[in-house]
């Protein structure tokens, strides 16, 4: 993800889920995470593993630090 502008530092970044349609007849196993952050932007990281079906995730994130 890279920000419309850029921070004058490092901001702190967090993420979460907002939806996600995932199958019953699995366990549902997520990782959700961000890798690289920078003053330009952020790699969002989502992981699965096993037998976890996903037909689709939505992802909200909030960056927070000097501009």
């Amino acid at each position: 993800m890279r920000f419309n502008d850029p921070f004058s530092a490092t901001p702190a970044v967090t993420v979460g889920l907002q939806m996600w349609d995932i199958s019953n007849a699995h366990v549902a196993r997520v990782d959700l995470n961000v890798a690289d952050v920078t003053p330009k932007g952020f790699t969002l990281v989502f992981r699965t593993w096993c037998d976890t079906k996903i037909a689709r995730v939505r992802v909200g994130w909030q960056a927070i630090g000097m501009v």
